[in-house]
């Protein structure tokens, strides 16, 4: 469950913008391939987790606050009803990668995206599968 201020803050950002739900998802797939995150639903599953989102009905993962915070421009530290908030820019419309430039919250958010991405393949990478009555040491 998201808390109502994060749910309204989202439903705000989107407003903002200028953007409908269906724009909102797409914006998110934007985000997501920008960040090389090939693996989000198509755009039309993501707009109905955004009214999920702004109904406050399912939880905002990680992954997604930060898919967020590259599709409205911000960093991620701005992300949220309590922290200190950027200016937001115009709307415009357009898709997060419709220019040939990434905005600094992006490479930002590449960074943190590769980061965590680093640290799942260390722990995959040290994961051991225990079967029962077997003696099992882990390779060296």
């Amino acid at each position: 469950m998201l808390d109502d201020d994060l749910s309204a803050w989202l439903r705000e950002q989107r407003l903002a913008r200028g953007w409908s739900v269906a724009e909102m998802g797409r914006q998110l797939q934007q985000a997501a391939k920008a960040t090389s995150d090939h693996t989000v639903p198509r755009a039309a599953i993501l707009a109905s987790y955004v009214r999920r989102w702004e109904a406050g009905k399912i939880g905002l993962t990680e992954r997604y606050r930060l898919h967020y915070s590259t599709a409205f421009g911000i960093p991620p530290i701005h992300f949220g009803p309590h922290q200190p908030q950027a200016q937001l820019p115009e709307p415009t419309g357009r898709a997060v990668t419709d220019s040939g430039d990434m905005p600094a919250a992006s490479l930002l958010t590449n960074r943190a995206w590769s980061r965590a991405q680093m640290r799942l393949a260390g722990l995959a990478s040290r994961a051991v599968i225990v079967k029962p009555g077997r003696n099992t040491t882990p390779p060296i």
